[in-house]
């Protein structure tokens, strides 16, 4: 879960499994145990992938699909990883509070609607953060996957973020 949410927070428009079949191990490579096995037999990973691609990256997917990445920082991190951008505030977002939180921040071609990803960059704790929007932000929805669908969020200008280890949160900032 991890890894396809710091992907899509850098703007992945797609997950690809490695290895979605395990390898024989006569070829040397030593893998462990991926999605199916080598005789063809589906694993816990499978069943943990489909309901991954199911229930968070078909409903997710579909909303960041269309929108443009346009940054990727990281709040509440010290030290930054190499080469990763730290927090700064702005007109959208004024300030992070709280647990280490990739924000990933897009917004839509055709309109000038922002969209916040804001996934947990812990991936063994749970994380809980405060997202205090700026000026600019009227209101806020959260994305709902389980029921594909928009929620006003109820204080538009601090948003608590509770994360599982490698979950993740789609917000749309309105102006």
């Amino acid at each position: 879960m991890w890894q396809v949410n710091v992907s899509l927070a850098y703007g992945a428009k797609g997950i690809q499994y490695f290895t979605y079949w395990t390898p024989d191990p006569a070829r040397g490579e030593g893998f462990g145990p991926a999605l199916i096995t080598l005789d063809g037999h589906r694993t816990e990973r499978y069943t943990a992938a489909k309901k991954i691609n199911t229930q968070w990256l078909q409903p997710v997917g579909q909303q960041l699909k269309p929108l443009v990445s346009e940054s990727v920082q990281h709040a509440n991190e010290s030290p930054l990883p190499t080469n990763a951008a730290g927090f700064v505030a702005d007109d959208y977002v004024s300030a992070v509070s709280g647990s280490a939180v990739i924000l990933g921040r897009f917004s839509e071609s055709d309109s000038s609607r922002k969209h916040l990803l804001v996934a947990n960059r812990s991936v063994s704790d749970a994380a809980a953060t405060v997202v205090h929007t700026g000026s600019a932000v009227t209101g806020v929805q959260l994305f709902d996957p389980r029921h594909n669908r928009w929620l006003t969020y109820a204080n538009p200008q601090q948003l608590a973020v509770a994360l599982q280890p490698g979950e993740a949160q789609l917000f749309r900032l309105l102006h």
